[in-house]
């Protein structure tokens, strides 16, 4: 994988992906947010191949790009907490009135 091998790399990641899919949801508690993370994070070990150590541990490795991907998601929602992306679909309907 390291050598730009695409099946290689895919493969690394499968072996992975239900713990990092685990991890993401984890933290930022939607599915939407957890897909953002993950296409982020993934995206990330794949530009930082070069540097990845031979004979570490690629899952601890995947893991803490996982885990900086989702606490980058996480800052993001604070700054814009009415982004687009996590806004209703449709406007909300009227409000029942309150209950004596």
């Amino acid at each position: 994988a390291r050598g730009g091998n695409r099946p290689a790399f895919d493969e690394l990641l499968l072996r992975h992906d239900a713990r990092m899919r685990a991890l993401a949801f984890r933290l930022v508690a939607d599915r939407h947010g957890m897909d953002d993370v993950l296409q982020e994070a993934y995206l990330n070990a794949y530009r930082g191949l070069g540097g990845f150590r031979p004979g570490s541990d690629f899952g601890r490795w995947l893991y803490r790009i996982t885990y900086n991907a989702s606490i980058d998601e996480i800052r993001r929602r604070k700054r814009n907490p009415l982004s687009a992306h996590d806004a209703p679909d449709v406007a909300p309907g009227p409000r029942a009135p309150p209950r004596p």
